[in-house]
C-alpha cells in the first residue's frame, strides 16, 4: 500500500523536475539565439 503522502511528494518532485528541464531548455535556446543575433550584427 503506497501512502497518499508519498504519492503527493513524488508528484511534486516530478513537476518541479519537469519545470526545471523546460526552463533549462528555454534558457539555452534563448542563449543560443542571443549569440546568433550578436554574431549577425
Amino acid at each position: 500500500m503506497v501512502s497518499l503522502r508519498s504519492v503527493f511528494y513524488i508528484t511534486i518532485i516530478y513537476l518541479v523536475a519537469e519545470n526545471l528541464v523546460l526552463w533549462a531548455r528555454s534558457e539555452s535556446i534563448g542563449y543560443a539565439v542571443n549569440l546568433l543575433q550578436s554574431g549577425a550584427e
